[in-house]
């Protein structure tokens, strides 16, 4: 297999380890948290976000659909952010393995997204900036339930508290 797909691949399980941290740091009890009232994502609905948007891009966008039921059904999730987690656990192990069984050909070919050719290494790395931003908003939903985010690549978390 090619360096740079070995590459995204590597950086691929990387994300969902720092993901995966940020998720158990999420306070329970606060599903309904928003920033502004009634506006925006809830704490929850941010988190099972996270989790059905890799099996989107994997399997109805790029076509790499796992064998089996899948864990994340977008309409039904778990009551729990610990649920949740273990939902998306077994739904990324499965999506690895749909996608790092593929050949080169098939990382290479570029299929339409949104009207436009986009290879699935694109979109992959698509995939982990998606990823990364949803855990930035997931952070500040945490910060305003009481909750803690962890250290992320390296710099300390903000303590809501003494940024204001």
């Amino acid at each position: 297999m090619r360096a740079d797909i070995q590459s995204v691949l590597k950086t691929w399980e990387r994300e969902n380890e720092t993901t995966l941290e940020v998720f158990a740091t999420v306070p329970e009890g606060h599903n309904e948290q928003t920033v502004v009232p009634d506006k925006g994502w809830t704490l929850a609905g941010l988190v099972w976000h996270i989790c059905i948007s890799e099996r989107w891009f994997c399997a109805e966008v790029m076509g790499a659909s796992p064998d089996g039921d899948n864990p994340v059904p977008p309409d039904a999730w778990p009551d729990t952010v610990e649920g949740m987690t273990a939902a998306f656990r077994r739904s990324h192990a499965a999506l690895v393995q749909a996608v790092a069984s593929k050949d080169e050909a098939w990382i290479d070919e570029a299929i339409d997204f949104y009207g436009n050719p986009w290879t699935r290494m694109e979109l992959l790395n698509l995939m982990l900036r998606h990823e990364a931003h949803h855990r930035g908003q997931l952070s500040i939903l945490m910060m305003v339930a009481g909750g803690q985010p962890p250290t992320i690549y390296g710099a300390p978390g903000i303590n809501l508290e003494d940024a204001l």
